[in-house]
């Protein structure tokens, strides 16, 4: 559980990578992570991310956890049209967020880095079980230390370009789509930006 479990090609050039037209049910997923239990256990999930298009909507990234019902931890880029009603995040940016959804509260926090379109950029959650926090990284920054109230009791499904709602497609590419049965150190997350 402490190897990736997931992975796509290893170069976030776009060669290989994940494309989605923001289409309404198009992602990718895994029924069950392989090699992960999900519930109160350590994971880190990470990606390069390339938007295309605009929107007024969260466009997901990757999750894991048990769609629709919360029990859930997702990445998304947030627009400012809506995101900006959060304490965290910016009223005139899109910027990285992050849920962590334990079902009863879901916490919303937003990274620092503005996100342009057409560029890419390294995004990386690191949930601690024993710590009850969730970090974001952007582009190998920490950017964000949330404690969470409750355990995650996470469900075991992966997504990659949604957030487990069953919307907010994303409108552009993901690459180097990663999942580790472990939380990552501020220092392996770094090394997945720099590889």
């Amino acid at each position: 559980a402490g190897s990736p479990q997931i992975a796509t090609d290893g170069k976030h050039s776009g060669e290989g990578a994940y494309y989605n037209n923001g289409s309404w049910g198009s992602r990718a997923y895994l029924d069950a992570l392989p090699g992960w239990q999900g519930g109160n256990r350590d994971i880190t999930i990470s990606a390069w991310t390339r938007l295309s298009g605009g929107g007024n909507v969260g466009k997901g990234v990757i999750s894991v956890g048990a769609p629709g019902v919360g029990l859930r931890l997702y990445v998304r880029v947030g627009d400012p049209s809506w995101a900006g009603n959060y304490p965290t995040c910016s009223a005139t940016d899109r910027q990285v967020m992050v849920s962590a959804d334990d079902g009863w509260y879901d916490r919303w926090v937003c990274a620092q880095t503005p996100i342009e379109v057409g560029q890419w950029y390294h995004m990386a959650t690191v949930y601690d079980s024993t710590a009850l926090q969730v970090r974001l990284y952007v582009n190998g920054n920490l950017e964000r230390t949330v404690p969470v109230f409750s355990p995650l009791e996470l469900g075991q499904q992966l997504q990659i370009g949604g957030d487990l709602h069953d919307d907010n497609w994303i409108d552009g590419y993901i690459d180097d789509a990663v999942a580790y049965g472990r939380a990552l150190s501020d220092r392996e997350v770094r090394g997945l930006f720099e590889s």
